[in-house]
């Protein structure tokens, strides 16, 4: 029994003297996947805003045309203020951001409804 403890201990010994002598600079493993870069698409016209299904179409001054889906992570900014997905409207001019596949992480629209100014009375 004394020669089975002092063999454990030793093992456990070897393991922590090998440990020891790991690099400390050494850098940590790092997945190999490749990371999509976030790519941004030139301003669209939005020409479709479909509310039901959480998805938009935007098409080029080639006349190319693009869908894209909107998820809980999209960040929405219209006229350069933090907007909702349905505040996005047919018209707008947009750059979409997307970082996955058809989902856009971000949509920069300008346009809408021009603001209403009251006409003054003539007297």
């Amino acid at each position: 029994m004394i020669v089975v403890v002092a063999f454990a201990f030793s093992v456990a010994a070897v393991t922590v003297v090998h440990a020891a002598k790991a690099d400390p600079k050494a850098a940590p493993k790092t997945s190999t996947k490749p990371v999509a870069k976030p790519t941004t698409v030139a301003p669209h016209t939005v020409t479709v805003v479909d509310l039901q299904n959480l998805a938009f179409k935007v098409m080029g001054s080639d006349g190319k045309e693009a869908a894209y889906n909107f998820t809980a992570l999209t960040e929405v900014i219209i006229n350069g203020k933090s907007a909702k997905f349905d505040d996005l409207k047919k018209g707008m001019t947009a750059k979409v951001t997307v970082s996955d596949g058809n989902n856009a992480s971000r949509i920069e629209a300008k346009g809408g409804m021009a603001p209403i100014t009251p006409t003054p009375r003539k007297k």
